[in-house]
């Protein structure tokens, strides 16, 4: 764990046990000709930007925030793009010169916030928008009486209240344990909160999706008009695309913060290359999920599948269930 970037001024400062997130991330943004990791990341995140502002500045001009489910994806939008500009101004420009800064305890506990909590928020807006979709299905008459668009927004301040609460904690009692900034380093620090926040937003989803099934199966009139309402609404299929967008974007970083607890706990001998195979791939898979998510937001199933059905008979039909999905989606939503 002792393999350091070559912007660090001075190596002798460093902690013995330090690992920079960006030592395995590779390179610096002042190696951006060199490095293949610098410009691919500089494309995703300008499509991943771009796609996000996009998108909410889409959701507020349309008033598509009227909406519960709108509102759920607007705050998402507005989180994931937090979260993909702290990622990339933190692992490529922030880390690697950070010595080059002066610091304060202050300041690295607002950083170690700044660059942490939005990803974090981002996993539960996500889970706030599985809970929509949840409670739309499952009850209804329940949904479309007490789920608003303020309790929604009001439900997600709520989670960033938490997170934020959590992680300067966190980052104060790692201020006693460590100099600053050289907690910011250390990437099992990262990984004792990361860790198991991951499997909890898994559990959380994986309880929505077997719950839902369990009560579709209990009562067959919901199941029935569940499967009416879904042949109106693709929104559903969106959040599930969503969901898994998530779990395999994160799943590399989660890994390999799983196999750096181990190695610090003795159980496993450290692997250079494994790790910076590893954070190659998370890098890459993360900023790929926040590029792909708003193109998953808008994308409608129904007009790329007629295209491949038979005109003759079909086409009258076809354009009907298209011109009817698009004026129910927001309603249904």
């Amino acid at each position: 764990m002792e393999n350091y970037t070559s912007t660090v001024p001075d190596l002798s400062s460093l902690p013995s046990d330090a690992a920079i997130p960006v030592d395995v991330a590779l390179c610096s943004i002042n190696e951006f000709g060199s490095c293949w990791l610098i410009p691919v990341s500089t494309i995703l995140t300008f499509i991943s930007v771009t796609g996000n502002v996009a998108t909410f500045c889409n959701i507020l001009y349309r008033r598509m925030y009227k909406t519960v489910t709108f509102t759920c994806i607007l705050l998402l939008v507005l989180s994931d793009l937090l979260s993909n500009s702290a990622m990339y101004i933190g692992m490529f420009i922030f880390f690697p010169n950070m010595y080059e800064y002066y610091f304060n305890i202050p300041l690295c506990i607002l950083s170690f916030w700044a660059f942490f909590t939005p990803v974090l928020w981002s996993s539960g807006n996500l889970v706030v928008l599985a809970y929509e979709r949840y409670s739309l299905i499952t009850n209804p008459i329940l949904f479309h009486t007490s789920h608003t668009s303020c309790r929604t927004l009001k439900t997600s301040i709520a989670i960033l209240t938490i997170i934020s609460m959590l992680n300067i904690t966190y980052a104060v009692i790692l201020s006693f344990y460590k100099a600053c900034p050289d907690f910011l380093l250390i990437v099992y620090y990262f990984a004792y909160i990361g860790v198991p926040f991951y499997f909890l937003i898994i559990g959380m989803l994986l309880y929505l999706h077997c719950s839902k099934l369990i009560k579709l199966k209990r009562h067959p009139p919901l199941a029935v008009g569940a499967t009416k309402m879904l042949r109106f609404s693709e929104m559903t299929t969106k959040v599930y695309l969503i969901c898994l967008t998530y779990v395999f974007g994160q799943g590399p970083f989660i890994v390999n913060d799983i196999l750096v607890l181990l190695t610090e706990h003795n159980i496993l001998y450290p692997n250079e290359e494994l790790t910076h195979l590893l954070y190659q791939i998370g890098t890459l898979a993360m900023l790929a999920n926040y590029a792909a998510n708003p193109f998953i937001y808008f994308l409608s199933f129904d007009r790329l599948t007629s295209v491949c059905k038979s005109r003759p008979k079909l086409n009258g039909v076809a354009s009907t269930a298209r011109s009817s999905d698009t004026c129910t989606l927001s309603s249904i939503a």
